[in-house]
């Protein structure tokens, strides 16, 4: 049997880079800051298109969550997330609000 090895949050971080999250998000209050500090961005101008998770078993504090964010405007990028002891209550309520609004029914666009 192989045994499967636990991807470090470099290696994350990569992946997600390869799959065109060049952008490096953080969250301000109750908005997702881009590119640059004059570009925000509300919970219904974003979708979490995916994350990954990492988990160290060595260091228990060092859990986190890679988010995969892509903007209405066509920005892709990630959004890093401690959880655990760490947590950011900040991120994790717009986090949420993400998730709330993707599920909420939006008008069709031709």
């Amino acid at each position: 049997m192989g045994s499967t090895m636990m991807k470090t949050l470099s290696e994350y971080l990569v992946e997600a880079m390869q799959r065109g999250n060049s952008r490096n998000f953080r969250v301000a209050g109750d908005r997702l800051i881009g590119w640059s500090a004059d570009r925000y961005y509300t919970s219904q101008d974003v979708s979490n298109v995916g994350f990954f998770r990492f988990e160290s078993y060595s260091y228990p504090h060092h859990s986190y969550i890679l988010y995969l964010i892509e903007t209405h405007d066509g920005l892709k990028g990630t959004l890093m997330h401690a959880y655990g002891i760490y947590i950011d209550s900040m991120i994790s309520n717009f986090v949420n609000e993400i998730e709330s609004d993707e599920l909420k029914p939006r008008p069709l666009t031709h």
